[in-house]
This record gives C-alpha cells, sequence and structure tokens, in this order.
C-alpha cells in the first residue's frame, strides 16, 4: 500500500507563502535476489542483486485540486540499485521519469519533462513470463542487446504527451519529443501514437513510433519508424500475454534496416498465493547483405505472495544466440559471437 502524506500544508516549508495544500504519495519498489549469472564459456557471477522481477525504485507523486475538475499534478521517480550505492544506469540517481502536468476527468491529461512513452508503457504491459525491465525478464535481456535498435523511445528527455480519458474501453495517447541539440539547424524529432482497449478479460495496445535525427541541412535525416501490437486475455487458470514489434531505419544510399521482437507468455495460477509464469521471446536483425542476428531467451520462474505488498520468487531464464550475435544477460556476457547464457535465482519484492 502506498505511504500518503496527506494534505501536505506547502505554506510551512515556504516562508511568507500562501499555498493551496496538495496531496503527496510516497511510493516505491524493494526487490532482491540471490543468483547465478553465467555465460557457457565459464563466466560467472554470483552474489547478490536488485530487480529480479521488477527494478527497485522510489517516487513521488501528488496533486492539487484547481477547480472545475481541474487539477495539477506531478510524479518523480528513481530507479535503485539495492544491492550497491548507486542508482540504475548512470551510477547515481537514476531518473526513470520526472514530469508536472495538468488533468480532467473529462478532457484528459498533458504532462511534460522526462516522460515513459507509450511504448515503453505498452511494452511492459505484455510481459512475457516476467515484465519488461526485470533482470529474470526474457523481454528485458534482448532489448537490452537490441539498444536503440528496437526500443529508442523507452523513457523521453524533453517530452510532452496528451493522454485521453477513457470511453467504452478505448483510450488514446500521444507523446512528442523535442531533440533540444545545441547547434543551430536542430532538425531531430520524434513521437508516438497509441491506442488501448481494455474489456474484462481482454486488452489490446498498438503504438506507432517515428523520428528523424539531427542530420546538417546538406544530409538527408536519418528516419525511424515502429509499431508495436500487444493483446492479453485472462481465462481465469491462466493469463495469456503476447506482443509484436518492428522497427525500420532508413537513410538515403544505405540499406534499410529491420528489427523484429516477439514474445510470449503465460501467467498460471496454481494455489490462491502461487502462480507459475512462463515467457519465451525472439529477436532478429535484418540487415541487409549480412546474416540474420538472432536472439532468443525463455524464463520459467514462480511468484508466491506473502501479502498485498510483498511477493517471494524464484526463477530460471535462458538465453540463446545465433553464430552473430553475443548477447548478453545480467550483464554477464559471452566472449565471443554464438555464446549463450543463463541467470538462476531466488528472491523477494516489496511495494509500498
Amino acid at each position: 500500500m502506498q505511504k500518503k502524506l496527506i494534505a501536505l500544508a506547502v505554506a510551512g516549508l515556504v516562508s511568507g507563502g500562501a499555498y493551496a495544500q496538495s496531496n503527496v504519495t510516497v511510493y516505491g519498489v524493494v526487490d532482491v535476489f540471490a543468483g547465478q549469472t553465467k555465460a557457457d564459456d565459464n563466466q560467472v557471477k554470483n552474489g547478490i542483486d536488485s530487480g529480479g522481477i521488477g527494478g527497485s525504485r522510489i517516487g513521488f507523486k501528488g496533486e492539487e485540486a484547481l477547480g472545475n475538475g481541474l487539477k495539477a499534478i506531478f510524479t518523480l521517480e528513481y530507479g535503485l540499485t539495492v544491492d550497491a550505492n548507486q542508482g540504475v544506469g548512470t551510477g547515481t540517481l537514476a531518473a526513470r521519469q520526472q514530469y508536472l502536468g495538468l488533468s480532467s476527468n473529462t478532457l484528459g491529461t498533458v504532462i511534460a519533462g522526462r516522460l515513459q512513452t507509450p511504448g515503453f508503457d505498452a511494452s511492459n504491459a505484455y510481459g512475457a513470463g516476467i515484465s519488461g525491465g526485470a533482470a529474470f525478464s526474457p523481454l528485458y535481456a534482448l532489448q537490452q542487446y537490441a539498444g536503440a535498435n528496437i526500443n529508442s523511445s523507452a523513457r523521453a528527455n524533453n517530452a510532452i504527451a496528451y493522454v485521453s480519458p477513457t470511453f467504452a474501453g478505448f483510450s488514446g495517447k500521444v507523446a512528442y519529443v523535442f531533440g533540444e541539440e545545441t547547434t543551430s539547424n536542430d532538425r531531430s524529432k520524434g513521437y508516438e501514437l497509441g491506442a488501448d482497449y481494455k474489456n474484462g478479460p481482454l486488452a489490446v495496445s498498438y503504438v506507432y513510433s517515428g523520428g528523424k535525427d539531427n542530420a546538417p541541412l546538406a544530409v538527408e535525416q536519418t528516419k525511424d519508424a515502429g509499431h508495436f501490437l500487444g493483446a492479453s486475455y485472462d481465462f481465469g487458470i491462466a493469463k495469456l500475454k503476447g506482443s509484436y514489434q518492428r522497427e525500420k531505419t532508413t537513410q538515403a544510399g544505405v540499406n534499410d534496416l529491420k528489427f523484429d521482437l516477439w514474445q510470449i507468455g503465460a501467467d498460471v495460477p496454481v494455489t490462491a498465493a502461487g502462480a507459475v509464469r512462463v515467457g519465451y521471446a525472439q529477436y532478429k536483425n535484418k540487415a541487409a547483405g549480412a546474416d540474420d542476428d538472432k536472439v532468443k531467451a525463455w524464463t520459467l520462474g514462480y511468484t508466491h505472495s506473502l501479502s498485498k505488498r510483498t511477493t517471494a520468487y524464484a526463477a530460471y531464464t535462458r538465453l540463446n544466440n545465433d553464430n552473430a550475435a553475443d548477447a548478453g544477460i545480467n550483464g554477464v556476457n559471452p566472449t565471443v559471437a554464438g555464446g549463450n547464457g543463463s541467470i538462476l535465482g531466488a528472491g523477494i519484492n516489496h511495494a509500498f
């Protein structure tokens, strides 16, 4: 349960100011596991790690009623590496999302700052077995290898987004990313358009993404175009999830690059508190004139709810590279292309 600091009096923190009261929520996830990660060429990492089934984080969000159904909202969320004195990604407290915006029940929501894009949210919603962004997620291992080829807009700086209200299960999202380069001829940009449908046990999402780089005026810009389609259905005895993603990069005088990533998985309840989670994902680089660069990953895990907020888990994830690929898992990479890897471990995830 999220811990709420109700009616935080901002006026009490600012000398001489008289401001309306805000509601601020402190929330987060702490995820720690013990495990072994290894590559087939005898590279092995044993120890305590962070983020087995969900990235550790701490966040602050709040809102202030402005009248007539309108409210100001904000979120400040940061990734944490629980087993070390650092954040995630940069070695410091790394921002996952930071934004300020306005929200209306009838008109929708507008936010600006560092945002999680529609593609990021959709990809995680249909994660195979274990959601993306976690050490045991097959999707996350492939996204780390693919890099900007397949998930260039997972989180975006200098972004603005609009989220519509929900009508009969349908909702829409639009995000635009400004380049903010220091050159006088800044032409870089990015955007995403998303649509979601939810009705009972069924959920479907589609996202289109596009962008151009900041090439000089005399050079034709590199263009990216991506499509994501995901769906899930809860049958009661099992919840099936899957998605397909393709991104294409085009530049004058250069062969087009195409990248595919698909996943499928299931969550199968076996007791009132426990569930088996299985998933498979595959990434393929279809560079013209080159051998396919393919990576496959699968996972088998078990989660057991100790309470509404605390979950114990154990999982095994295996990654297999084709001859031209050298993807690693959880920071352990093969020394030669075609090598494989795996991770085995058990841990606890606590949400607050």
